[in-house]
């Protein structure tokens, strides 16, 4: 999956989520509330919800990596998948637009 690679920050008050590259930040997202859509969303989670998504790569790149490491583990092993398994798959697939909801 491409999507912008290099850490993604939470830059100052304004909940902007933005990639440091060649000395410069580069937008990502606009969590304020108001400067699109207007919004009742307070403020302490407009700031929460700015760190989630500055924290999607680093949580994609490690759910990835656990479900592969377990497909390696449980090639041979029955085939059930427990419920937080299908969890993951299903954000991962939603993370890639392939999710059916």
């Amino acid at each position: 999956m491409n999507y912008t690679q290099g850490e993604w920050l939470v830059i100052g008050h304004n909940n902007l989520v933005a990639v440091l590259r060649k000395s410069r930040y580069v937008h990502i997202a606009d969590c304020e509330p108001g400067n699109f859509l207007k919004s009742d969303i307070p403020q302490n989670e407009v700031a929460v919800n700015s760190q989630l998504i500055a924290s999607a790569p680093d949580m994609y790149e490690a759910l990835k990596a656990i479900l592969n490491k377990r497909v390696e583990c449980h090639e041979t092993e029955s085939s059930y998948i427990s419920p937080e398994i299908e969890l993951a798959y299903r954000a991962i697939a939603k993370a890639e637009g392939k999710d059916e909801g």
